[in-house]
């Protein structure tokens, strides 16, 4: 380790960094970070540090809060999709012209990917109605994700994404009508295209190819970027795509020094592209390698159970009480899934209360769904022990705070003659009015259903049978709640009007948000969203407001907008148990001590996702373009993928996995994947090499 750190302390060599998750690769590069910028002197040479995604920039930052002077010039924490879109800004008036733009004197439009999704929209839904996709049985959001994720994949990967459906088409070995379905994916992405360039709206996609093909290769570019950075930091290299290590690698040789920091075993992030193989490109770049491992005893085995896991042939390194005391199971059969949630907060409760900080604890599951999450954190309230979720990819609709802010301004613009659900209605003025049960709250919807008005009734209009049922307390509640919505039926800024809904009314005592920090940040995530959807819309496209806060609307209610952007580790400091997606926490790239597995027995663990209009290894550098997708490939991949999570897993785990499992899956489904069989198949010969000793 000394050795390691002595030879990263320097300021003019280019070093290939690699090791296990949770080996201290990340803090070897911000003691570079801080040993670069007290090593200037006189005129100051640009750092950039890259990573390959926000979350990953905190270690980074706050190595940036112990170095007492330096200039904010001096160091840029970017990703790469961060730096292309600042370039693409910064050097529009260079490329705008020779671009293809219907406009390119203009300034363009940045797309998020909520966004992109949303314009998709406006694209297939034509090709709908006249039958396209017709043989498709995915939600129309996963469908718009898909075609969208088609294009960002021809950008980094590097192909052109007219060859898109041809791609597809030939590793395709199933019925013919599939190729029908890519030859409608290949019209829908081209229309989009067409209709981006016209517009002059820039996708992720069109951002990616036009840094790549005409900033990359322009001379008075390159000068002004060796100018800003002198050094480079690259941390997590693997999970980027190969067109971010095609762009380092021929910036290479213009950085006086260089550090390049790559997690083996890990591009959990392959489905979105990332390419690991492509990184290790600079290992032979560097001038030199140091690997880094945990040698302890406990890392050892660790490595060695997670190996033994997947391959049977592999001869056991450790007994059955080593196993025991990292692997933990429950001590009875467990039959059903909401006694397996009941199990896991008494463990959870049992560690918290004897002294475990709940941040330090996680549960995760190939998917968590609402209902995990309320039973879970509803058995952890009781013993005053705080769950928050992470859900990165979740729609905003799901979010029970969204859906209450989303009704409220449906209601205070009855213009957009929105549909409303009276079952919902009734939830989120129950929500609203923590007074009102969920029967008082019924009964006020059925009487603005009976009235067909579209709004909340006054109270003073409410029939005499209903005004009785509720006391002065919430007859109070209700009438502020209705004037309020009454005095800012005029507010057709969306972010305006949700914040003041929030502040001046909902987290007010006696109302619903009233004491909820979780609220506030999600009602921040609410305004951002619509805020960066009304930016997507910037000069081209003439709407009034009113009616692109419907829009908006109408996007979250059709479950297509989701907080992607919202930063992963924005509320780690909140003193509460974890639980999320596994590959959600894989990509956090930190250790916890406890963690629980829900639903083992799920091929989610390892399977990829279907995806009947786009494929992540098809259309990647991996696959030889022409080459049949067999039932042999996917179970290679399903192998690969199980793999690396165990590893990633036992990894970022200090102490203790507890396999939590119950003969019935959420679903009500037996479920027994390769993950169940693996396990048991591991406690089996451990039992018998015990037993045979």
């Amino acid at each position: 380790m000394d050795a390691a750190l002595s030879t990263i302390l320097s300021s003019d060599n280019k070093i290939f960094l690699h090791g296990e998750a949770c080996s201290g690769k990340t803090g070897f590069g911000c003691q570079r970070l801080k040993y670069l910028l007290s090593e200037m002197k006189g005129e100051p040479e640009g750092i950039l540090v890259l990573v390959s995604q926000r979350s990953l920039a905190s270690p980074y930052q706050e190595a940036l809060k112990q170095v007492k002077t330096y200039r904010k010039s001096e160091v840029s924490i970017l990703t790469m999709s961060g730096l292309v879109r600042r370039m693409v800004n910064l050097f529009w008036p260079l490329i705008g012209h020779i671009s293809g733009f219907y406009r390119p004197y203009e300034p363009p439009s940045f797309l998020t990917l909520e966004t992109s999704q949303y314009y998709m929209g406006r694209i297939v839904d034509p090709m709908i109605l006249k039958g396209y996709f017709s043989t498709v049985s995915l939600t129309r959001n996963r469908l718009l994700s898909q075609l969208v994720d088609n294009l960002n994949k021809a950008a980094i990967v590097g192909f052109p994404y007219t060859e898109i459906g041809k791609r597809l088409s030939e590793a395709w070995v199933g019925q013919e009508s599939q190729k029908r379905v890519y030859e409608d994916a290949q019209e829908a992405v081209n229309a989009f295209r067409a209709f981006c360039l016209q517009n002059n709206l820039l996708d992720y996609s069109l951002q990616v190819e036009l840094f790549k093909d005409l900033l990359w290769t322009n001379p008075i570019f390159r000068q002004y970027l060796n100018r800003q950075y002198v050094h480079l930091i690259y941390d997590n290299a693997e999970e980027d795509p190969p067109y971010v290590h095609d762009i380092i690698a021929d910036w290479w040789k213009d950085f006086k020094s260089a550090l390049v920091i790559q997690d083996d075993m890990a591009g959990y992030h392959s489905f979105l592209g990332a390419d690991p193989q492509s990184a290790s490109r600079f290992k032979t770049l560097a001038e030199k390698s140091i690997h880094l491992q945990n040698n302890t005893q406990d890392a050892f085995q660790k490595r060695e159970m997670a190996a033994t896991i997947i391959d049977y042939r592999k001869p056991l390194q450790f007994k059955l009480e080593d196993i025991h005391s990292f692997i933990k199971q429950p001590d009875q059969r467990v039959r059903f899934y909401p006694e397996l949630l009941e199990l896991v907060a008494r463990d959870i409760t049992e560690k918290v209360h004897g002294g475990v900080s709940p941040n330090g604890i996680v549960v995760i599951s190939p998917f968590v769904s609402d209902s995990t999450i309320f039973t879970l954190g509803h058995e952890l309230a009781k013993n005053n022990i705080n769950l928050r979720s992470l859900r990165p990819s979740t729609s905003l609709r799901d979010e029970p705070v969204i859906q209450t802010l989303i009704l409220f301004a449906i209601l205070a613009h009855p213009e957009w003659d929105l549909s409303l659900d009276t079952y919902r209605i009734t939830s989120v003025l129950a929500h609203a009015i923590p007074e009102f049960d969920l029967v008082r709250a019924h009964l006020i919807t059925k009487h603005m259903q009976s009235t067909q008005s579209g709004k909340l009734p006054h109270l003073a209009d409410l029939p005499q049978q209903i005004s009785d049922r509720l006391n002065e307390e919430q007859k109070d509640r209700y009438l502020t709640l209705t004037n309020w919505i009454e005095e800012n039926k005029g507010v057709n800024f969306l972010d305006d009007f949700f914040s003041r809904l929030f502040g001046e009314l909902l987290s007010q005592p006696g109302f619903g948000f009233h004491l909820n920090l979780e609220s506030g940040s999600t009602t921040a995530k609410l305004i951002t969203s619509y805020k960066k959807f009304r930016a997507s819309f910037g000069y081209q496209i003439e709407i009034d407001q009113s009616e692109l806060a419907k829009e908006f609307v109408k996007s979250v209610e059709s479950g297509l907008l989701a907080a992607t952007f919202v930063d992963d580790k924005s509320e780690d400091d909140v003193n509460a148990i974890l639980i999320t997606p596994v590959m959600s926490f894989l990509g956090l790239n930190q250790a916890v001590d406890y963690q629980y597995w829900l639903n083992i027995g799920s091929s989610g663990w390892y399977e990829r996702l279907e995806q009947p209009l786009t494929h992540p290894i098809v259309l990647s550098r991996r696959w030889q373009v022409g080459e049949k997708w067999t039932a042999e490939h996917d179970q290679k991949l399903s192998r690969e993928n199980l793999e690396k999570t165990l590893h990633g897993l036992f990894n970022r785990c200090r102490k203790e996995v507890f396999l939590a499992n119950s003969d019935f899956s959420e679903s009500g489904m037996e479920e027994k994947g390769l993950l169940t069989l693996h396990i048991q198949a591991l406690f089996r010969r451990a039992l018998k090499e015990m037993q045979d000793d």
